[in-house]
Order: C-alpha cells, then sequence, then structure tokens
C-alpha cells in the first residue's frame, strides 16, 4: 500500500463493499468463475493483501484504489461515497462516529500517517483537540487498523476511573492493570496481578513487571493500548507527573527492550497540559503528535451530500451566497456543531435560514451544548471575562496567554497570530447574549 506524500488514501463505505461484492459476482463470467482476490491482485498489479483491505473498508492508496474498481468496471467515486438513502438511518450526532458510519469525515493524511505510525515498535501518538472533534472517533479508527494488521487493542477511558482512586498512585495503576488484562480477556492473570502487587516494589515498578512479564510476554502480537481522556489526571498533579512520567519510560525502554517495543501508545487529551512534566520525563514532546483541524468547505459539502441533501451539490460556487457560506458563519468547521446543523436539515424540520436564527438560543439544537460552555466558564471568573470581552469586541483581542490557551481547548475560540476572536459567530451571538450583564 501506498502512503507517500501525494498519494490519498481512500477507503470503500460499507455499501461500496457490498457494490464491489455484487461486481466480484457478476464479473465471474468474463474470468470463466474464477475471479478472487488474487485475481482482482494479478489484473490490477497490485498486492493481493491490498484488494483484501479494500474489501475490508481500510485504507489503501487511491491509485490502488482505482485500480481494483477498474478490473470490476466500476468508479471509484461510487465504491467511495456510496450511502444507502433507502435502509440507512440519519445518526444521532453524539458520542464516537461508529467504525462502519457513513457520516466519518477523514482528515487525510491525519488517518494515514496515524495508520502508518502504530505499526512502528514503540510508537506513541498523541492526539489533541478541544471536546467534540473527532478525538476518539480517531482512536477508534487507529485501534481498529492495527487489529487489522495483527495487532491486539484494548481502549481505555480514563473517565471510569472512580474518583477514589485518583487519590493514591499505587490504586490508580493497579485499577489500570486490571482494566488492561480485562479488555485482552486475560482476567485468569489478576491472580498474578494480586501476587504481584503484594511485593515490596514501587507502584511504578509494579505496574511495569506486570505490563511486561504478565502481558506482554504472554501475547504473540503487538499491543496497541488507547488511553482516552487522560485530561482527567491534570487535576491530580502528583499521579500524572508519575503516570506520565512512566509512559514516557516505556517509550523510550521500547528501543532496547525486545518486549516492551511491543508496546504501542495513543494518548488523547483536550486540553493544554499544565501539569509542570520534565521536558525529558514527559510523553507530550515526543512520538507522532496530531491536533484535529476543523472541516474544510469541501468536506462540509461531501458530508451534506452523504446526509442526503440535494442541494449540497449546489455548494460548489464559493464565490456567491450559498447555504455553505451561512453554514461556514454559523458553525466554523467545528465537526459536532457541522453534524447537529445537517442532521437538524436532512430531517426537514429546519430550513438553512431557520436553523440560523435559532441556533444560539435555548430554543435551539445546541442549547445543552451551549449550556454546558456556559457553566465552564462561569465556574472560572477569569475566562468568564475574557470570553465576553471576545465575544463583545469587533476584532482580534489579546488576553493572557494561558486564559488564551484555555478558551482554545475548549473550543470556543481560535488564534489569530497572538490574538483571539471567536470560533463562530454561534459562540459570539449567544455568549454575547449571556455574558452581556454579567459583571
Amino acid at each position: 500500500m501506498s502512503t507517500g506524500g501525494t498519494s490519498r488514501g481512500v477507503c470503500a463505505t460499507k455499501l461500496g463493499v457490498q457494490i464491489l461484492e455484487q461486481a466480484k459476482v457478476t464479473q465471474r463470467k468474463q474470468y470463466d468463475g474464477a475471479l478472487s482476490y488474487e485475481l482482482i491482485a494479478e489484473e490490477a498489479s497490485i498486492s493481493t493483501k491490498t484488494v483484501q483491505r479494500f474489501f475490508n473498508q481500510e485504507n489503501i492508496s487511491r491509485e490502488n484504489a482505482i485500480a481494483i474498481c477498474n478490473v470490476l468496471g466500476l468508479s471509484i467515486f461510487e465504491i467511495t461515497n456510496a450511502v444507502d438513502k433507502s435502509s440507512s438511518r440519519l445518526e444521532v450526532p453524539e458520542g464516537q462516529v461508529p467504525i462502519d458510519s457513513p457520516f466519518y469525515v477523514e482528515r487525510l493524511p491525519i488517518e494515514t500517517d496515524c495508520y502508518s505510525a502504530i505499526q512502528i515498535p514503540g510508537a506513541l501518538i498523541r492526539i489533541k483537540a478541544p471536546r467534540q472533534m473527532g478525538k476518539t472517533s480517531l482512536m477508534s479508527r487507529i485501534l481498529n487498523s492495527a487489529k487489522h494488521s495483527g495487532s491486539q487493542t484494548a481502549f481505555i477511558s480514563l473517565q471510569e476511573v472512580d474518583s477514589a482512586l485518583l487519590q493514591s498512585l499505587d490504586r490508580f495503576l493497579y485499577w489500570l492493570c486490571a482494566r488492561i488484562a480485562n479488555r485482552l480477556k486475560m482476567d485468569e492473570g489478576l491472580e498474578n496481578l494480586s501476587d504481584e502487587w503484594m511485593t515490596t516494589l514501587g507502584s511504578k515498578s509494579k505496574c511495569r513487571d506486570y505490563l511486561q512479564e504478565c502481558i506482554l510476554e504472554n501475547l504473540t502480537t503487538s499491543l496497541v493500548l488507547g488511553l482516552d481522556e487522560v485530561d482527567v489526571l491534570f487535576e491530580c498533579p502528583q499521579i500524572a507527573s508519575d503516570f506520565f512520567g512512566l509512559l514516557r519510560t516505556w517509550h523510550e525502554e521500547a528501543k532496547i527492550n525486545p518486549i516492551l517495543e511491543r508496546l504501542r501508545l495513543v494518548i488523547v487529551h483536550s486540553q493544554e497540559v499544565y501539569v509542570p512534566l520534565d521536558v525529558n520525563q514527559s510523553p507530550f514532546n515526543v512520538g507522532l503528535a496530531i491536533e484535529l483541524p476543523e472541516f474544510k468547505e469541501e468536506q462540509i459539502v461531501d458530508l451534506a451530500r452523504r446526509h442526503g441533501l440535494e442541494w449540497a451539490a449546489k455548494w460548489n460556487d464559493y464565490s456567491n451566497y450559498s447555504p455553505l457560506q451561512e453554514l461556514r458563519a454559523m458553525v466554523a468547521g467545528h465537526p459536532y456543531l457541522v453534524r447537529v446543523a445537517l442532521y437538524e436539515l436532512a430531517r426537514n424540520r429546519l430550513s438553512i435560514k431557520e436553523l440560523v436564527e435559532i441556533a444560539p438560543t435555548e430554543e435551539g439544537p445546541y442549547q445543552d451544548h451551549l449550556r454546558r460552555h456556559l457553566i465552564n466558564l462561569q465556574q472560572n471568573q477569569a475566562l468568564m471575562k475574557a470570553m465576553k470581552d471576545v465575544v463583545s469586541a469587533n476584532g482580534p483581542i489579546k488576553v493572557e496567554s494561558s486564559i488564551a490557551f484555555k478558551l482554545k481547548s475548549m473550543g470556543l475560540v481560535k488564534l489569530r497570530k497572538n490574538s483571539i476572536v471567536p470560533l463562530c459567530n454561534l459562540y459570539r451571538t449567544y455568549f454575547r447574549d449571556r455574558l452581556g450583564n454579567n459583571q
């Protein structure tokens, strides 16, 4: 599979795979009833594994996808964009986007870079973005790609941790090891974990030894460990410092330890890392750093089409007034906000004009989202004052650096050199109204 700088990865949709399979059947007469992955690969001058990946809805290079489609007499656009409008239902835009969802929008080359990086022994990938930007959806796809490549995977959200466990490094690391064993269906090893934890070794040493001797040494493949919502630990500086230092140690030791090199890490967080960490003990300055961007215009247009919005085809003239301009002015390219808008429009409950009018109100579809942000701001007077100043200004303004980055981590503003502006008109209008009378 080609993953070079100029080759953009593509994958078949769920319906696209059905079309591929049907084409295999209909084309068999031409190939004397013996059309197979091997024959398709031979005709397309690519590997059988690449053909299998395409039929499994995995990313391959666009050139290879086109070659496969040519053999089957199909269009690449048809296979990578097909959505069954008659049988598929709209997805409620909440939480992570399912693996087989036709509504997941790739932000290439991010996905292909991650799929390649996770194959490297001892890999570490860091994904950072505000809430509801698609971090967990991306991580689930990285783990899915690794699983299809033969790795074992374990997804752990630190939101699952009981607050009582965050009072002790020893109890937190015991919980982490138990969760890893549970995810890997290695619960029989929990007896070993209990025995291991009775030793006099320090918590970090016990965790490392258990991971290596009871988990990694009993696996025949690599282990990709996905750690979601690690922001939880930012409120526990002592645990955070030790734990994040441990992750960095594992990453470094993987370079010389053939057992630990089987461990690959994916770390996901929303906030800036304010926990004081020694530069040589931090996992946040090594590995592959991914900061998820907003959707671009063409991605919004594509997603609108997937929602069955026929007028999306008219969004190709950006020089003139269009629904795209209204939508982008209201929600910018924020993935969640865009999906909510398209979901409402696809249900024919609102016109674009009605959506724009009602969006920044308590009556609109963003009411819970906006209220959550408002409550968070009200709990921090400095942030609330800064946000009030930002939405009241007619242009970019400068605020204290730490405040600017906290607001950016919340997804409320974007940077303009050393100044900030509201992310979108939705936030400007809503918070101008809600914060206008606050002192």
